[in-house]
């Protein structure tokens, strides 16, 4: 159904007893709705919200990314203000979505644009693990109402070790475009 039609969403919930959501960030305030919803049936055992990014209670980002989490916050509030049983998931970067916007695989190019220095480490998982840690997580009870933060230390790898690795797969080299951090800073102060 619709997020907009209440009464069935609510009826839809009665029938469950677990809700993971994964609504896209355009609508992310739109799991007010179902908050409200799975407060007004009553049955649901654990509420797992569309966050599964970074753990926006612990980062302090640029400003465009900073107005995205303020809105992950406010559903996250509202979790904890409604008292139903939920659990945060938090595997920080998707690494399809992040290999594809740092190394460009699908584009012919002879360069990558490195960020800062390059040494920042990030957590890179690929989408299909964040998805079974998330099942996982469903029955355990010592994740309701606490945040999992889903982060193997082999998938902690700098951009430049990411190049690198990317440069021993494809057998190619590529030279590499340094922005740099007061740049990064500017750039983001006008998107």
């Amino acid at each position: 159904g619709e997020l907009d039609e209440h009464e069935k969403i609510v009826s839809i919930l009665k029938e469950v007893d677990v809700v993971i959501s994964t609504v896209a960030y355009p609508q992310f305030l739109d799991q007010l709705k179902i908050v409200h919803a799975i407060k007004v049936a009553g049955n649901i055992k654990r509420f797992l919200p569309s966050e599964f990014g970074c753990e926006e209670d612990r980062v302090r980002p640029l400003p465009p990314f900073e107005a995205y989490l303020e809105k992950k916050r406010i559903v996250r509030r509202a979790i904890e203000a409604v008292e139903i049983p939920y659990t945060f998931v938090s595997a920080n970067c998707y690494g399809a979505y992040f290999v594809n916007v740092l190394l460009r695989p699908f584009e012919p190019h002879d360069d990558v644009v490195v960020y800062g220095n390059g040494e920042a480490k990030a957590v890179f998982n690929y989408e299909e693990d964040i998805a079974k840690c998330t099942i996982k997580v469903i029955n355990d009870p010592r994740t309701c109402n606490r945040i999992v933060i889903y982060r193997p230390q082999t998938n902690i790898i700098s951009q430049l070790e990411l190049i690198s690795l990317w440069e021993q797969k494809t057998g190619r080299s590529f030279k590499r475009v340094h922005i740099s951090e007061e740049e990064l800073v500017k750039l983001s102060q006008i998107l």
